[in-house]
């Protein structure tokens, strides 16, 4: 699976569970993009919440490397801003709003550890077919754990994963 897949699938995870709608989510070679709109207007804590889905990109690939046992690729993981939009776009809150990046990393990881399964499942259709819908991604959000592993089972038995 790509790391692009995963790095989406963490921002996808992350902005449903703090009050964002997917709309979609593209993987372009190893380049993705989320597109996300809020549910309310002037959601409270906007921006620790903005900070939180930037860095779940991040955050979801140390998770997966460590799952897998690659603790070298984990490590590996990158926040060196000149590389890394996200980042970049984080430092920006960081220094202009006051966001906590501590706790923005807490906040992403912590949701990214209830919903990994979720995550991964994302992860494998993104990976697959380069593109979800908001209407795909609301359908796998809704999924209970169970129907999540059923899922899986199926997704990796027609593709041979």
């Amino acid at each position: 699976m790509r790391t692009s897949a995963i790095h989406e699938a963490g921002h996808v995870v992350v902005a449903t569970k703090l009050g964002k709608y997917v709309t979609q989510v593209v993987l372009e070679g190893d380049e993705g993009e989320t597109y996300a709109d809020w549910l309310e207007n002037s959601p409270k804590f906007r921006y620790q919440k903005e900070a939180a889905i930037l860095i779940a990109g991040m955050a979801m690939e140390r998770l997966y490397f460590r799952a897998i046992g690659q603790h070298d690729l984990a490590s590996a993981v990158t926040d060196d801003v000149s590389n890394n939009s996200d980042i970049q776009k984080l430092a920006l809150l960081v220094h202009s709003k006051g966001v906590d990046q501590t706790q923005a990393m807490a906040n992403a990881s912590s949701t990214l550890e209830k919903f990994y399964m979720h995550t991964l499942l994302l992860a494998l259709m993104l990976d697959k077919s380069h593109k979800l819908t908001g209407h795909q991604v609301s359908q796998i959000m809704s999924l209970s754990g169970s129907e999540v592993a059923s899922e899986m089972a199926m997704f990796s038995a027609s593709t041979g994963k």
